[in-house]
């Protein structure tokens, strides 16, 4: 038994004694020095360092979402990805429907987005060839920093991963509800839609949903007024307003002063 892995061991000692599992074999085999030298473990992996924002428009992640075996054409065009750029922070996120995914054709998706909104500080992406080319061209012109996550590990992109499992699962009850047949809707014209309710609907993580904490209030279309003077209406909604960005900003000091203390 010299030399044998926890799995030999185990399958030995099973035949004489109960009660042992290979778990319990591996664990004792890990403490021995001697078996250390003959079978060492490479562990060549950096450790994993969880992505968190300070702020709205601080760091976003952006991906595609593969929709090629489902195209739709719409006006001359056939659409086979979406596009989604998820701010860390609020949750709130970008879809557009693309009819590929080049690099140019990804810049030109998210030049007037920040022209309108602003850049982050920090774009996270993956290794694909899609954000290669024109998108550090456009990156550089906004003084954005680019950030290139490890290849085959979809866990660097984990936010805006999990995002896409609930993007495809509405899009597909549009398929499932026979949408497409009875009035023509197919998941190009459901993008937008699709985007407004995940960015309006409650998210679990940040309490609240990513519409109130991107723009620090309630989407007026869904919250409802109390039937009360307008003149107090409006101080209501600046109080919460105001107490809103306070807290935001005792959250990010009281995280600088943590990574003050850990340097320290």
């Amino acid at each position: 038994m010299k030399g044998s892995g926890a799995r030999a061991i185990h399958y030995r000692l099973n035949s004489v004694f109960a009660g042992i599992s290979e778990k319990v074999v591996q664990v004792e085999l890990n403490k021995s020095k001697t078996h250390g030298r003959e079978k060492p473990i490479f562990d060549g992996k950096a450790p994993l360092v969880p992505v968190t924002a300070q702020s709205v428009m601080d760091i976003h992640q952006i991906d595609l979402i593969d929709m090629s075996k489902h195209p739709c054409e719409r006006n001359g065009i056939t659409y086979r990805y979406i596009l989604t750029l998820e701010d860390i922070f609020s949750r709130f996120i970008f879809l557009r429907a693309l009819s590929n995914k080049e690099p140019t054709t990804v810049a030109e998706v998210l030049l007037p987005i920040y022209n309108s909104y602003g850049p982050p500080r920090i774009l996270q992406c993956d290794q694909g060839n899609e954000f290669k080319g024109d998108l550090p061209i456009l990156c550089s012109s906004f003084n954005i920093r680019m950030i290139r996550s490890r290849s085959r590990h979809p866990q660097s992109q984990g936010k805006v991963e999990r995002s896409h499992r609930t993007i495809k699962s509405r899009l597909r009850f549009d398929e499932f509800s026979k949408l497409s047949e009875t009035k023509g809707i197919e998941w190009v014209d459901s993008v937008p839609a699709c985007e407004q309710l995940y960015n309006n609907t409650y998210h679990q993580a940040i309490k609240m949903s990513p519409f109130e904490a991107f723009f620090a209030r309630q989407n007026n279309k869904f919250s409802r007024q109390p039937d009360i003077p307008n003149e107090k209406v409006g101080c209501v909604q600046w109080s919460v307003m105001l107490i809103y960005q306070i807290l935001i900003q005792l959250i990010v000091i009281s995280s600088e002063i943590e990574a003050l203390i850990l340097l320290l």
